[in-house]
């Protein structure tokens, strides 16, 4: 693939790179677990966010005092025994072809 600039030259952008079809860019959807389950524990002890962090791809969490969790779950993965909270999320993220869900707290 290649990208124009202003002055007219381009620039091979998978230079260095393996083959990349940029067409095939999924999405990410982006997920406040806080608005849709009410929880008055620590998040750890809420059984939709052990589900999250123990099928997570991607982690960003313990950071801090009271810490932000970030976690990214891979659509694409079939995924077992998920909280009946989660499915339809997951599902309809899957028909829309969003690869990735980014659950967070809404911090």
């Amino acid at each position: 693939m290649e990208q124009s600039h202003k002055d007219g030259s381009e620039q091979n952008l998978n230079k260095g790179l393996p083959a990349f079809d940029f067409g095939q860019v999924g999405h990410i959807a982006d997920v406040n677990l806080a608005e849709l389950i009410d929880y008055d524990c620590p998040a750890n002890e809420v059984l939709e966010w052990q589900w999250i962090a123990q099928n997570a791809s991607f982690t960003y969490n313990h950071n801090g005092q009271d810490g932000v969790w970030d976690f990214m779950v891979n659509t694409s993965i079939d995924h077992s025994e998920i909280p009946a909270t989660l499915a339809p999320i997951i599902e309809k993220a899957r028909q829309a072809n969003i690869w990735f869900i980014l659950f967070n707290q809404g911090t």
